[in-house]
């Protein structure tokens, strides 16, 4: 996947003129955007409760869930940003209060089911 968006994204920079961060969008969300088709085909032969049906259901989810990554990301790469655009601690700092309200809303989650 990671050498598919490089790729599409290097195309998308040279080839159509695309801005570096827009190629990089286009890049990781052309790469990522299989599962559909996937699926699809999967249900077609009858494969999907197949043992590398599942494999593959499993890592087409994984890869939409780091869709949510890059959309995190997508006002970080941006010239306009408020925290000045790329930049590690920027990015850190976005990361790190995006994994503190995913434990906040899975602690939650959890001591709601208990009760």
């Amino acid at each position: 996947v990671l050498l598919t968006a490089v790729a599409i994204g290097l195309v998308a920079h040279y080839v159509c003129g695309q801005a570096g961060p827009a190629a990089i969008v286009i890049g990781n969300g052309l790469a990522l955007s299989s599962t559909a088709v996937v699926l699809q085909v999967l249900q077609e032969r009858g494969e999907s409760t197949s043992r590398h049906g599942r494999g593959t259901f499993s890592v087409l989810l994984f890869q939409d869930l780091a869709v949510v990554v890059l959309l995190i990301l997508i006002p970080l790469i941006s010239p306009n940003s408020s925290k000045g655009g790329v930049g590690f601690q920027a990015i850190a700092e976005a990361l790190g209060l995006a994994a503190v309200k995913a434990a906040v809303a899975i602690t939650a989650i959890i001591a709601g089911g208990r009760l």
